[in-house]
């Protein structure tokens, strides 16, 4: 359970200085001593500076300039001054390094890898066997969808270049979604009644599923129509929106979407648009005048 917690240290160190746009901070450049255009130096950078110079640079006091950010890391001069760590704590964060870097998935436990993937063993192994892909492809498709890391300190950890990383992806989710998706998303409406939990019957004999809009986290678009369509001031965040289905056979039938998440684009809308345009085929499982779904207080009556 160690390893577990270093990595999701590692995440939470990365999340800022590697995905998306950071602040700049005024200090020195650890490099050259410039004060100018500086940014934070990312946790995976600092590894691959320590590994390359053998000092431990610390992601939340050091920073980098733009110009010596964009050159090879064996081509920066820096200088022994900035050791910020004794030689005990530059030994401990090396062995962590060591321990996380190529890590392998086939010795964790359930609860380990429940954590990292939201999966079981026993789980991880059906998808790789639907997907045909190897069991640690599988495992590092569902630690970057779980803990939302980027591609640089995912090839930190799984000791693997960034290139091969981002190719391994791209083909794995293409594979997990084709095979998980076929067999377990908009099943049919026969299956879905036949299926239906006993107690829900007695209640609401016509009810076939429970409708929701859920929001997803997007970066702000450089068209300012588009920006203004997606800004969400409930949230207060760049959003885009999905309609959930999860049919009374307790398993979830699709999000039917992307949708804006303004003012204009409420769930009873958006729900009436998807019928009547019949997005993502609802129309092949609902039966408008016979099936009941189920909605909550936003919806007008």
């Amino acid at each position: 359970m160690a390893r577990v917690h270093q990595l999701l240290l590692l995440h939470i160190n990365s999340l800022s200085a590697v995905n998306g746009k950071v602040p700049v901070i005024r200090s020195q450049c650890l490099a050259c001593g410039d004060e100018s255009d500086l940014s934070r130096l990312g946790l995976a950078r600092a590894a691959a500076i320590f590994s390359l110079h053998t000092i431990w640079c610390n992601p939340a006091k050091h920073r980098i300039c733009a110009s010596c950010s964009s050159k090879p890391l064996d081509a920066l001069k820096i200088p022994t001054r900035v050791t910020a760590l004794s030689l005990a704590q530059l030994r401990s964060q090396a062995e962590i390094l060591a321990e996380v870097r190529g890590l392998n998935f086939q010795t964790l436990d359930d609860g380990e890898l429940r954590i990292l993937t939201g999966l079981t063993h026993e789980s991880i192994v059906e998808v790789a066997q639907e997907s045909s892909l190897p069991f640690d492809q599988v495992c590092q498709v569902f630690v970057f969808l779980r803990l939302g890391l980027g591609q640089r300190p995912l090839s930190v950890l799984f000791g693997k270049t960034q290139q091969t990383i981002s190719e391994q992806l791209r083909k794995a989710i293409i594979k997990v979604s084709d095979a998980m998706a076929q067999k377990y998303l908009r099943r049919p409406r026969d299956e879905i009644l036949r299926n239906k939990i006993p107690f829900i019957e007695p209640l609401f004999p016509n009810l076939l599923a429970l409708v929701d809009g859920t929001y997803h986290r997007c970066e702000k678009s450089q068209n300012f129509l588009e920006q203004l369509k997606s800004y969400n001031y409930h949230k207060g965040y760049n959003l885009l929106k999905t309609m959930a289905l999860f049919t009374v056979d307790a398993k979830w039938w699709d999000l039917l979407g992307l949708f804006y998440s303004d003012a204009d684009h409420n769930d009873e809308m958006l729900l009436e648009y998807i019928i009547q345009n019949n997005v993502g085929d609802i129309t092949s499982v609902y039966k408008l005048g016979t099936d009941i779904l189920m909605v909550d207080r936003f919806f007008s009556p």
